[in-house]
């Protein structure tokens, strides 16, 4: 199968994404992996599983809204072509990715609190 990659992984490579892009890309495939039930001895409610679905949007968005023409399937694809992947994302990512989703969510909710102010 990886044979099969192995022209879209050279397009991919020919072009050297941002860091910022690298590490999102990076974050959109721990929680995808997470949310398809690719990672031994993690079950996740369905609940669970919406909640990564959010956190993939929230990083797409994040790369289209940075405009530097990532082209997001490949550099997922060249991030999950690594023999280590799937140690390596939850190793180095999923914390990395965590703190930054978790701090995003402390932002917003505080943002909301203010707002509800003004609606009283």
């Amino acid at each position: 199968m990886l044979g099969m990659l192995a022209p879209m992984l050279a397009a991919a490579a020919a072009s050297s994404p941002l860091p910022a892009d690298v590490a999102d890309v990076r974050c959109i495939a721990v929680f995808s992996t997470l949310a398809g039930d690719g990672v031994p001895n993690v079950t996740l409610t369905e609940e669970q599983k919406s909640g990564l679905t959010t956190l993939i949007m929230y990083y797409v968005g994040k790369l289209e809204g940075r405009g530097s023409g990532i082209n997001i399937e490949l550099a997922l694809l060249r991030e999950l072509a690594h023999e280590d992947a799937l140690d390596r994302l939850v190793r180095e990512d999923l914390p990395r990715c965590g703190k930054e989703t978790d701090a995003q969510g402390a932002t917003l909710s505080e943002l909301g609190k203010r707002l509800e102010t003004f609606g009283k």
